[in-house]
């Protein structure tokens, strides 16, 4: 998603009400429904920002992923397409940088899962004889 918009952001210039027709259309899964829920909400600029519109969208996210993201809000439609392009890209980087880490949590938390299951099956087996 972070991809897109900045493509279209740094290509087309691409208005946000467009920008997240074009995301609703083209993504997939929670990015699209993530981009349908600011899309809808859109209607409703007058009557508060973008950034808050932008962080209901983002509530159902992770807390480090909705962090993280959440820094888009108050830059994405307020500057320039190139300002606003490198902020998508930093953010990008930094949602890379977050997986990565998340990756190597899951190896080690699955070690520790393999590890406490092996010594619950041999606690069992001890107390079964």
């Amino acid at each position: 998603m972070l991809s897109m918009i900045e493509f279209e952001l740094a290509r087309f210039k691409t208005p946000l009400p467009e920008l997240f027709t074009v995301l609703e259309t083209e993504l997939d899964g929670e990015a699209a429904s993530l981009c349908r829920r600011v899309g809808a909400g859109l209607s409703r600029l007058g009557e508060c920002d973008f950034s808050a519109l932008w962080a209901e969208g983002l509530s159902f996210l992770p807390e480090e992923e909705e962090r993280i993201l959440r820094t888009l809000g108050s830059v994405l439609g307020r500057y320039g397409a190139e300002e606003q392009t490198q902020a998508v890209g930093l953010c990008h980087r930094e949602m890379e940088l977050a997986k990565d880490e998340a990756r190597v949590q899951a190896k080690e938390k699955g070690r520790v899962y393999i590890a406490l299951s092996a010594a619950g099956g041999a606690m069992l087996c001890v107390l079964l004889l």
